[in-house]
């Protein structure tokens, strides 16, 4: 079928992919979950190559300590990326480690990273990494909320803190309001958002929650599919019905420019989706305040309450991202 073939980032993020599949082990496989963050970004930064995957890849050469000859007892607060990985690395080295999972499940917050559109291979991450841990026999306690009596209980030689990171709320009035809610909230489907939202904080997340939010209401690639070839409707339709949604959204920027913070090699692509799927950037704005009807902007300098109030009609505040980027004084209104 083949005389030959090249694999580039699947052999960075497991370099023991070959040997496993000629073994029979595709379950035990880390896939690449193409998210570039240190392949092709570092390159773009003249650094050698890295792996969100595989914590070892650029590291080859560096003199790593083998195993122990004085094993400790390691407990592992928390099982999302960061807990797997020092269960994995701490088990590799021979100590006995246990992780505390205050959920039911691996993963922690990499499958709210796989919420958004193109995201969805974190997920696959997940169950990668929780496989290596059952691979390993690595014991994993759920819902376990770790006090100190279970600590004094276990008695563990060190501890490993890895809870995750929570988000940093700005202090902006009137997030309090019941038209607010928070970009996880809304990437998790725990609250409604309508049909009209402006999401403050135009980084990566703010993004992925804009894009999000504008496939509400279009046609899965399936229904494409299906409705393309039985010629349904004509490319042009289904392209329009592929592409606007059930929401209005405006995305709102501190700063001069949307996505920052967003490695280039998926930058590209994620600025070309806001324009397809007719998402409306507002940069250089800071928020000031969040009313029950609207939102008030700064823009340059200037307060739009010494300019009376500028209308953005066809608005609506129904999503609120707060990154630690505040925003400008516009009248934005319900």
């Amino acid at each position: 079928m083949a005389d030959m073939v090249a694999m580039g980032r699947s052999l960075i993020a497991d370099p023991l992919l070959p040997e496993k599949a000629s073994q029979g082990r595709e379950k035990d496989i880390v896939h690449c979950i193409g998210c570039a963050q240190g392949c092709f970004d570092n390159l773009f930064k003249l650094k050698h190559v890295e792996c969100l995957c595989n914590p070892l890849a650029g590291y080859e050469n560096q003199a790593r300590a083998g195993r122990t000859s004085a094993p400790k007892k390691v407990m592992v607060i928390g099982g999302g990326a960061a807990g797997m990985t020092a269960a994995l690395a701490a088990h590799d080295k021979g100590h006995q480690v246990s992780i505390h999972e205050k959920t039911g499940r691996l993963g922690g917050q990499l499958f709210l990273a796989a919420a958004p559109p193109g995201r969805e291979e974190f997920a696959q991450f997940a169950r990668d990494l929780a496989r290596q841990v059952e691979l390993r026999h690595i014991p994993v306690i759920f819902n376990s909320m770790v006090d100190e009596a279970l600590i004094q209980a276990e008695k563990p030689d060190h501890i490993i803190l890895a809870a995750g990171s929570s988000p940093f709320i700005p202090e902006l009035p009137g997030l309090d309001l019941p038209h607010v809610a928070h970009a996880w909230d809304v990437l998790e489907n725990k609250v409604p958002t309508g049909t009209r939202v402006a999401v403050i904080g135009g980084g990566a997340v703010g993004v992925e929650t804009a894009l999000f939010l504008a496939e509400k209401g279009t046609l899965s690639t399936d229904m494409v599919k299906f409705l393309l070839v039985n010629r349904a409707e004509d490319p042009e339709t289904l392209y329009e019905m592929a592409t606007k949604g059930s929401k209005t959204i405006l995305l709102i920027e501190m700063m001069d420019k949307i996505g920052k913070d967003i490695g280039k090699s998926t930058k590209w692509g994620m600025m070309q989706d806001l324009g397809r799927f007719g998402i409306q950037t507002l940069t250089g704005s800071k928020v000031a305040r969040i009313t029950p009807e609207g939102l008030e902007v700064e823009q340059g300098g200037t307060n739009s309450a010494d300019q009376g109030r500028h209308r953005c009609p066809g608005r609506r505040v129904k999503t609120r991202y707060p990154i630690g980027i505040s925003l400008k004084r516009y009248r934005h209104s319900l």
